[in-house]
């Protein structure tokens, strides 16, 4: 039998003693590392996934088409002076500039999903050398969207109106320009395509509210 030198067995349980504790430091930090990153998600990923929910919600698809209108508030957000910009920028589009005929904005689902109707429609500014004609919203029983139609409303060209949005059982409810996000803005071109395009108004970082309003028809 071959005998160990002397202190062999020591210095052999020394070196066990500090193998081991090098695993159980690296199972530590694995845990800890474990633990950090539990029910984390990148920003990037976060943000991404929260406006393609949004996006879902009200129906919308991913921003890919052509934007053909913009439809703007300035801010501040909390500003109960609800006044609205439309652009055309039909240019955009695959089938070429067109005139605005209408524009439907739709608040169904806005404050917060309750519902806004429009009250009136007023300080009607048309486009510059075309004309502007409340068609609802100025009716006998002010209930519903708000639909302006239009001549002349060339691409790059703007109109500008106000509008009094009130809930279905306070006919002077104070709506603010937030209140707002989740209408839906339809807009509607003149031409034998019957170019067509929908979006919804959304609160910006900037406290602007904006609607991208995107081509819908023809199919982009």
């Amino acid at each position: 039998m071959r005998l160990l030198r002397p202190g062999t067995g020591v210095l052999l349980a020394l070196l066990v003693a500090a193998s081991a504790s090098s695993g159980e430091r690296s199972l530590a930090r694995d845990r800890d590392r474990n633990r950090a990153n539990r029910g984390h998600v990148p920003q990037a990923a976060e943000e991404s996934d929260v406006a393609a929910a949004v996006d879902a919600d009200f129906g919308v698809e991913p921003m890919a088409a052509a934007g053909v209108a913009l439809v703007s508030m300035p801010a501040p957000s909390t500003a109960v002076a609800i006044d609205v910009t439309v652009k055309n920028t039909s240019s955009a589009s695959p089938v070429g500039a067109r005139d605005i005929q209408a524009v439907i904005i739709d608040c169904a689902r806005g404050l917060a999903k309750k519902g806004l109707t429009m009250d009136s429609v007023f300080n009607v500014v048309p486009p510059a050398g075309g004309s502007a004609t409340v068609t609802t919203g100025n009716d006998a029983d002010d209930m519903g969207p708000a639909v302006l139609t239009f001549t002349g409303f060339n691409d790059g060209e703007t109109t500008s109106f106000s509008l009094d949005p009130d809930t279905w059982d306070d006919p002077a409810f104070g709506a603010t320009r937030a209140d707002l996000s989740g209408c839906r803005v339809e807009v509607v071109f003149f031409g034998a395509e019957s170019l067509r395009g929908d979006g919804v108004m959304k609160k910006k970082f900037n406290d602007t509210v904006v609607a991208k309003v995107a081509q819908r028809f023809p199919a982009p």
